[in-house]
């Protein structure tokens, strides 16, 4: 098969097509041939970048036979880095089109946010999300963590002073460290060894605590401004 040239590419097609392109960009096969290999060193690995951009780079050098303008540079560069950041980040368009994100960036220093707004090397900008991707599970845990400041009065009006404060871990199911039964809708603190007993609504911030001789309504407001 080989011997009679029925195996693989034909060469005398391939020359023939060679020349059929060379006619179309009106240069000599030569040329044609020159330029094929140039296209084939610069615009690729094909992978890399998508195939739009791989065909309209290949697509140029054969019809220039020139290195690329800085603009075709940049377009090409910015394929190969947005398809690197795919790999890396793979939803990161999602993520930095979201408001949280863009809002974040603005607490960030300068020569961050021109990284994000003008850079494409996608290590960088993938160590941008990563951080932000950090900070938001970090929030995560602590938003789990709960401080109340509680305003009690006693049955006869009178306030207790100072204001009790709460330190609530709702994972932990812990109020200032010690077990606590926590739902969606309440906190509650059993009395242990007949003491102080607390009951907090986590809807109206509601709250009554008793002890042994006293009884104390309240309200609780969240230290930190955040609804618990």
């Amino acid at each position: 098969m080989v011997r009679y040239g029925l195996y693989g590419n034909d060469p005398i097609y391939e020359d023939a097509d060679r020349a059929k392109e060379a006619q179309k960009y009106k240069i000599t096969t030569i040329e044609y041939l020159k330029r094929e290999s140039f296209a084939k060193q610069n615009c690729g690995p094909y992978w890399e970048v998508s195939v739009e951009e791989y065909a309209n780079c290949y697509r140029q050098t054969l019809e220039t036979g020139e290195p690329y303008t800085t603009s075709t540079n940049e377009v090409t560069e910015k394929a190969k880095q947005s398809a690197k950041l795919d790999r890396m980040q793979p939803n990161w368009r999602q993520l930095t089109s979201s408001a949280e994100f863009k809002s974040w960036v603005k607490t960030l220093p300068s020569d961050l946010q021109q990284k994000v707004d003008s850079s494409w090397d996608a290590d960088a900008l993938s160590e941008i999300i990563d951080a932000f991707k950090n900070r938001k599970a970090s929030q995560s845990v602590e938003s789990n963590k709960l401080t109340l400041i509680c305003y009690y009065k006693d049955s006869n009006g009178h306030d207790m002073n100072p204001p009790a404060t709460y330190i609530i871990d709702v994972t932990q199911s812990t109020l200032n460290g010690k077990s606590a039964e926590i739902s969606d809708s309440s906190i509650y603190f059993p009395p242990r060894n007949n003491k102080t007993m607390i009951t907090i609504d986590r809807y109206t911030g509601s709250a009554v605590m008793a002890g042994t001789n006293a009884l104390f309504y309240g309200k609780c407001q969240s230290a930190n401004e955040r609804k618990f």
